[in-house]
């Protein structure tokens, strides 16, 4: 289970739903007025089929100093994410199926600016983590959380992992494609082909290059299993666990 102070680096800022997909039903009515003097029993009561969404907005701000030179580096992530309750257990433990929807991230570096935006795909462009990024989109694990707000597992990263890594060589291919279908030489989709090929031979073979791929998503600190519990653990508001 994530510590309920437990906290990501960097400063997070949390943004209310969008009308589009606020609650539509009325508010429950509360259990206990002012007047009551009973103990209430705080407890996430979650229904299978519930749907909502989140946007996360995460900060970075560094400085370091580098052959005597101060680099200031500054990004901004903005990541949009779908819980769906596919499943509440008799002990009212929720199955929360865990979406990303959107991932727009823009960086201030060096020397220039660089950003990347999932809603606009058809827009070139240079920045390092858009392959990662881009496969992420539509991918999905599960996270197990208790009626006391408390996350106690996830489920289907290493499937997410392996999805988003044959994404990843299948642009590579388009890539190698769109390369040599530019010089416009005969014989072009063999030397595609053989040039794909021989891609797949540096690793051993086309599925062993995918796992290749794989192993370094789940390696990467920005998308490690860890980092993902993380993350889902900082969302969920963790309550005391006994009468207040």
């Amino acid at each position: 289970p994530i510590p309920p102070d437990a906290r990501p680096t960097g400063a997070f800022t949390l943004e209310p739903p969008e009308e589009s997909i606020a609650p539509k039903e009325p508010a429950a009515p509360p259990v206990a007025t002012a007047g009551d003097d009973r103990d209430l029993n705080l407890l996430l009561r979650l229904k299978t089929g519930q749907k909502r969404s989140v946007r996360m907005i995460k900060e970075d701000k560094i400085s370091q100093t580098m052959m005597g030179q101060q680099q200031n580096i500054i990004s901004t992530k903005t990541t949009e994410l779908e819980f769906e309750v596919e499943g509440v257990d008799p002990n009212g433990v929720a199955r929360l199926k865990v979406t990303y929807l959107t991932i727009k991230e823009k960086g201030q570096g060096v020397a220039e600016q660089m950003q990347y935006d999932s809603t606009k795909p058809d827009i070139p462009t240079d920045y390092p983590f858009a392959p990662m990024y881009s496969a992420m989109i539509g991918r999905s694990f599960v996270a197990q959380v208790t009626p006391q707000g408390m996350m106690t597992g996830l489920e289907g990263v290493e499937e997410m992992y392996m999805a988003m890594a044959e994404t990843i060589v299948q642009g590579e291919d388009e890539a190698i494609r769109k390369r040599i279908s530019e010089r416009g030489a005969e014989g072009l989709e063999e030397r595609i082909e053989s040039s794909i090929e021989r891609m797949n031979q540096i690793y051993g073979s086309r599925q062993k290059r995918i796992e290749h791929v794989r192993d370094m998503l789940r390696k990467n600190p920005m998308i490690a299993e860890e980092q993902i519990s993380e993350m889902v653990g900082n969302l969920m508001a963790a309550y005391p666990g006994r009468p207040v």
